[in-house]
């Protein structure tokens, strides 16, 4: 009988303790999209607010960028770049975390980009949901970048009566300046 209860003892701990060990942050990334999916559901209850029902984020050195469903179909190069037709071709990258900028370029165009970067917005990670990457900046305030064929956009949800109010800083590559300069009037 002693003998049994040691091997069943052994039996026990060997198979508690068998596997890999857990990634190190992987629950608490979990937690952070279950959460970034809801924040998307609420938006979504409201009048007035168009988000993409599909579409994908992947991450590269960058930020993150719009990729298709299928991305194996593509060569990296057909995921950078994206816009509905007839349309210039946008080069957007959402930003990895809240203090980082959102950047938006023409595709090819070196010079043509803008950068928006909201002050003083944090330092938090972003969680991926679909198509958005969202931030949560307060303890009553979610800021949502979201990407689609054509058009990227930040909306910030605000769950307290008095939100505090947010100062943008924005960037713009050469080809802008030019351009602004060139539609003056004399």
């Amino acid at each position: 009988m002693r003998v049994g209860g040691i091997v069943l003892v052994g039996l026990l701990v060997s198979c508690s303790t068998s596997g890999p060990p857990p990634e190190r942050g992987k629950g608490r990334a979990n937690v952070a999209e279950l959460e970034a999916a809801r924040t998307l559901a609420e938006l979504r209850t409201f009048d007035g607010i168009r988000l993409p029902s599909s579409g994908r984020l992947v991450r590269d050195a960058r930020g993150w960028r719009l990729a298709p469903l299928d991305a194996a179909a593509f060569p990296p190069a057909a995921t950078q770049a994206f816009a509905p037709a007839g349309a210039d071709m946008l080069d957007a990258r959402l930003p990895t975390h809240a203090n980082a900028p959102l950047r938006v370029a023409r595709a090819g165009r070196d010079d043509l980009w803008l950068e928006i970067t909201a002050d003083a917005a944090g330092d938090a990670d972003g969680a991926v949901a679909g198509p958005a990457v969202v931030f949560r900046v307060g303890a009553q305030e979610e800021s949502i970048h979201v990407a689609a064929p054509g058009r990227v956009e930040e909306l910030r949800l605000l769950r307290a009566p008095d939100p505090a109010s947010r100062r943008y800083r924005i960037r713009e590559g050469a080809g802008h300046r030019r351009r602004r300069r060139a539609r003056r009037p004399p």
